[in-house]
């Protein structure tokens, strides 16, 4: 999990890739976290919680490139819609012959 979250170059579309494979072990950690209790003997060791610390502020900044991609984009597609609506509404489609009659 580490390895994939290493391997990210900062563009959008590979976050997306890497989160969907780190999905799994994710999970996994999650199941293992809802196990076990405050309680129990059993406990990360320091180490432990510190690469768990790591690995989540990796994901988490993989998940915040993906949503200002998504801004970004949908800016765009804002951009494109107005101009569309600008050429749309300032040049008529329809060719209707016009006659002008100059009072000859």
């Amino acid at each position: 999990m580490a390895a994939l979250l290493n391997s990210w170059d900062g563009e959008a579309e590979k976050a997306v890739d890497i989160i969907a494979a780190n999905q799994e072990n994710m999970d996994q950690l999650a199941q293992i976290n809802a196990e076990l209790s405050l309680n129990e003997a059993v406990a990360y060791t320091e180490k432990e919680n510190q690469l768990i610390d790591k690995l989540i502020q990796q994901q988490q900044l993989l998940l915040n490139s993906i949503k200002s991609e998504r801004t970004e984009v949908a800016g765009r597609m804002k951009q494109l819609n107005q101009k569309n609506k600008v050429m749309t509404n300032y040049v008529s489609v329809k060719r209707e012959s016009i006659f002008i009659d100059k009072g000859f």
